[in-house]
């Protein structure tokens, strides 16, 4: 994969991804927000609103799946390296992560797909649906723009899905193995 590439594809998760936190008021069609100061001319307040702490979210979840450390792993060590992606994961519109079991992916799979920022932002994109996907049928596209073959709620391109599981803002599916189109 070029550098290049994964840069651009760096840039544009995080778009997504920022652009799916959104802030905790959407103020659309309701006037002025209530939140900000009387006389106000502004929206914008100091205080970050786009991270919404919800109890059991998606990285609260993930993080209690032991068969997926590896994969939890190296979302958490990206999270914590990207400065401004630490609420991805508890974002309020939600998300969707096929997350590859330890079976499937080996500590050496682990290395290469976080090995930098940028191959991280790639891998993650590739796992990652910005809204919750209950129905498992179709074709799903991910936030790297991938788009993936669900077969009748049992695999997606040909990988087995495990197990999911709920979490307050989206879900996670545990897959066999890592998805990659390409």
């Amino acid at each position: 994969m070029s550098r290049r590439w994964a840069r651009g594809l760096l840039v544009g998760l995080a778009v997504v991804l920022a652009g799916c936190s959104g802030s905790s008021y959407d103020g659309e069609g309701q006037g002025p927000d209530p939140t900000a100061p009387a006389g106000s001319t502004t929206s914008v307040t100091s205080a970050r609103t786009d991270i919404v702490e919800f109890e059991g979210s998606i990285e609260d979840v993930l993080a209690g799946i032991p068969e997926a450390a590896r994969f939890a792993g190296g979302i958490a060590d990206w999270l914590a390296d990207v400065p401004g992606q630490e609420g991805v994961l508890r974002n309020r519109r939600g998300v969707t992560l096929f997350v590859p079991v330890d079976d499937g992916f080996s500590a050496a799979d682990r290395d290469a797909a976080f090995a930098d920022p940028d191959m991280a932002a790639a891998t993650i994109g590739e796992h990652l649906v910005v809204g919750v996907v209950d129905e498992l049928t179709g074709t799903i596209t991910m936030a790297s723009g991938a788009t993936y073959e669900l077969g009748d709620g049992q695999t997606i391109d040909g990988r087995r899905i495990l197990r999911s599981q709920d979490a307050t803002n989206g879900v996670i599916h545990l897959i066999d193995g890592p998805l990659a189109s390409g």
